[in-house]
């Protein structure tokens, strides 16, 4: 059962997970979720049934699930920025007062390794090609084998 204020995913494409602040109850809807949407490219209200089949990520912290649910329902109508205000931000912020993005962090953490694994093996020592007998010169000085049959 969700509590106002509680954060909920719901599992996209390619295991992008979506976030949004269930309120409750919102004008005719009887169970409402406020998102960062990036379909619709802001910050929208929307019955739960839409928003996907959810898990609950977050329970609201306790005596403040009224607090969430106004501070999300300030942000209806903000613009959707990816790298700046995506679910996740929008989420994090309205419930604990700081906009994290685990997914983008994570991502950018994976660029940041196969950057520096490209930087590693680019500057890895890789000899000079010998064209007087159509071989690599290793940097001891000796020949690299032409194939795994030599």
């Amino acid at each position: 059962m969700l509590n106002i204020g509680d954060k909920i995913t719901s599992d996209g494409m390619l295991g992008i997970r979506h976030a949004g602040i269930y309120i409750g109850a919102h004008g005719d809807i009887e169970h409402a979720v406020v998102h960062n949407s990036k379909r619709d490219g802001r910050v929208v209200v929307e019955a739960l049934a839409a928003f996907g089949p959810y898990k609950l990520a977050q329970t609201a912290p306790a005596g403040r699930g009224a607090m969430v649910r106004e501070a999300a329902l300030k942000y209806v109508g903000t613009g959707y920025d990816l790298l700046k205000f995506n679910c996740e931000h929008f989420a994090s912020f309205v419930q604990e007062g700081t906009p994290r993005s685990p997914q983008l962090e994570a991502g950018g953490a994976a660029l940041g390794f196969l950057a520096l694994m490209g930087l590693v093996l680019g500057l890895a020592p890789r000899g000079s090609y010998d064209a007087s007998v159509d071989r690599r010169r290793l940097s001891n000085g000796q020949f690299a084998k032409k194939s795994w049959l030599d």
